[in-house]
C-alpha cells in the first residue's frame, strides 16, 4: 500500500500526490481510498486503493528512465507510416498507450504527434491528446527531477531536438 505523500503517476492524468487516505462505506462495508491532488490541475481524484493497481496508479520512475524518455524524444517517428492510418484509429491507438502509463510510450505519442503537427495541423481530438501527452510526461518530469513546470516544459522542448 503506497503512503499519504507518496508521488504516483495516475494513467491519462499524470503525476500526483497522494494527500490521504480516506475510508468511505459502500453498502455497509468499508473501503480504503486514495486521495490524489493532480500536479497540473486542481483536480482530486479518489481511488479505491483496492483497485489502484488495475487502474494502472503507479510510483514515479527512477531518473534513469528520464534518459530513456529524453532518447525516445530525440527518436524521429515515420510520419508517413502514421499517416497511413486514418486519424481516428491513430486516436484510438493513442489512446490505448497513454492508458498504459509508461512514460515512455508516452513520450513517443508526444513527439509523434509535434512532429504530425508541424508538417499539417493535427485535428481537435489529437490536438487533445498533445495536450494530456505533454502534461503526463510534465508532471512526471516535475516529481523525478524536482522541476517546476516552466522547468518541464523547457526540459521537454530541449530534448525534442
Amino acid at each position: 500500500m503506497l503512503e499519504i505523500g507518496a508521488n504516483v503517476v495516475y494513467p491519462m492524468h499524470g503525476g500526483a500526490h497522494i494527500t490521504g487516505i480516506d475510508i468511505h462505506e459502500h453498502d455497509g462495508e468499508k473501503k480504503k481510498y486514495y486521495i490524489l491532488k493532480m500536479l497540473c490541475s486542481d483536480m482530486v481524484v479518489s481511488i479505491p486503493v483496492d483497485n489502484a493497481e488495475k487502474l494502472g496508479l503507479r510510483a514515479i520512475v527512477k531518473t534513469s528512465v528520464i534518459n530513456k524518455v529524453a532518447e525516445a524524444l530525440k527518436d524521429k517517428p515515420d510520419l508517413n507510416k502514421i499517416k497511413a492510418i486514418s486519424w481516428n484509429r491513430r486516436l484510438q491507438f493513442y489512446i490505448s498507450r497513454l492508458k498504459t502509463g509508461d512514460i515512455i510510450e508516452v513520450a513517443k505519442i508526444y513527439k509523434t504527434l509535434v512532429c504530425l503537427d508541424v508538417e499539417k495541423r493535427i485535428s481537435v481530438g489529437e490536438r487533445r491528446l498533445l495536450h494530456t501527452a505533454k502534461n503526463i510526461v510534465e508532471s512526471e518530469l516535475m516529481l523525478v527531477k524536482n522541476f517546476d513546470e516552466q522547468t518541464a516544459e523547457k526540459w521537454l522542448e530541449k530534448n525534442m531536438k
